[in-house]
């Protein structure tokens, strides 16, 4: 490792400890961004809606408070982390990694957009089932196709897909 890459190294891990320390447990401003972003797409749907930080209040719905937990931190931390600290990755393709994290807080918006629509359309306790199962699930996805994609981009994949290697191994299998 040259002084460059231990210098970047330096930095964004630097970074991201001096953040959390200083940003536990708010971690400011992520919780006010995805709120923001929700309530400027759920108002360009139609529907009445104020956020006062983390807090949205929708017209004729509960109040939704979108923790700190649930504003995107933690998949950025997976990502940024999971990249930084393989090895078979260069440096140069870590760095353009960076690049991704707007698409993840995208992800996450969505994430969020679909649990709150399906609570106003159908139920707070439709809302959470969304949140806490369906939307994770969504999440990881979403970072996993963004991680694969990024590594298509790069050429960083063998030239055999996945889906040829899998259909391969499923075509040899015997039949009983």
């Amino acid at each position: 490792m040259n002084k460059k890459e231990l210098a970047y190294y330096i930095a964004v891990f630097g970074s991201v400890f001096v953040y959390l320390l200083l940003e536990f447990p708010s971690f400011h401003p992520f919780p006010e961004f995805a709120t923001g972003s929700v309530t400027l797409i759920l108002t360009l749907f139609g529907y009445q809606v104020v956020h006062m930080g983390s807090m949205l209040l929708i017209d004729g719905f509960n109040p939704v408070q979108i923790s700190a937990e649930c504003s995107g931190i933690v998949i950025l931390l997976v990502f940024i982390f999971t990249i930084h600290v393989l090895p078979v990755i260069s440096f140069k393709h870590k760095v353009s990694s960076l690049l991704l994290l707007p698409l993840l807080l995208i992800g996450n918006v969505l994430r969020l957009l679909l649990s709150i629509i399906t609570g106003v359309l159908i139920s707070p306790q439709a809302m959470i089932f969304v949140h806490d199962t369906i939307g994770q699930i969504f999440i990881f996805l979403w970072a996993i196709l963004l991680y694969i994609v990024w590594l298509r981009v790069l050429r960083l994949l063998p030239k055999e897909s996945f889906n040829a290697k899998l259909f391969n191994i499923m075509r040899k299998q015997p039949k009983e």
